[in-house]
């Protein structure tokens, strides 16, 4: 004789499992869409900072070019340098999966060499305008890193977090580098 309490029990089990199942595929995708949201908030930043910095530069130029003023030898060679390391900082796939460290380093460093070099120029090589303008991109490029900062730390917690790291291996999501603090 069987027991009707077992068959509904079983069912009861069954039912329980099936949306057990149902509610860890619903929770694996959203963790998945929100890793993929973040990380191409952080690419969109990144392509924001290197966009900033290329303006940067673009404004020194034009600005020597509106004037027509020469710069000293000094000036002419540590502009020249600063374009030399802008070719060689690209990052040409900005949707790769692995981004150094190092590019992150040298387009801080770029950008702390830029405000140093607006900061040797004296009025009569830079206009009023330009300095301004370059002041504003340094703030600007600085509140994106620190938005870059928190969302890719975000990210790889998400990342690290398990069984969420099981979702980002099958997915192909990789923590990213964050850049460096710096110091007043």
């Amino acid at each position: 004789m069987v027991n009707m309490g077992d068959k509904n029990n079983k069912g009861s089990n069954m039912l329980a499992l099936v949306f057990g199942l149902c509610m860890a595929v619903i929770f694996t995708g959203m963790w998945y869409v929100g890793l993929k949201k973040r990380r191409e908030s952080a690419i969109e930043a990144l392509k924001l900072i290197r966009q900033k910095i290329h303006l940067r530069l673009d404004l020194l130029r034009q600005d020597v070019d509106e004037k027509r003023l020469s710069w000293s030898a000094k000036h002419q060679f540590t502009f020249k340098k600063l374009l030399q390391r802008e070719d060689q900082s690209a990052w040409n796939n900005m949707t790769q999966q692995q981004l150094d460290s190092t590019t992150l380093s040298q387009w801080q460093k770029l950008d702390t060499d830029l405000t140093d070099f607006v900061t040797q120029l004296d009025d009569q090589l830079l206009s009023a305008d330009t300095r301004q303008a370059q002041s504003q991109l340094a703030q600007d490029i600085e509140q994106v890193q620190g938005f870059y900062n928190h969302t890719v730390n975000e990210l790889n917690s998400g990342v690290n977090i398990i069984p969420c790291a099981v979702v980002s291996k099958v997915t192909n999501i990789e923590p990213l580098p964050t850049f460096k603090l710096q110091t007043a």
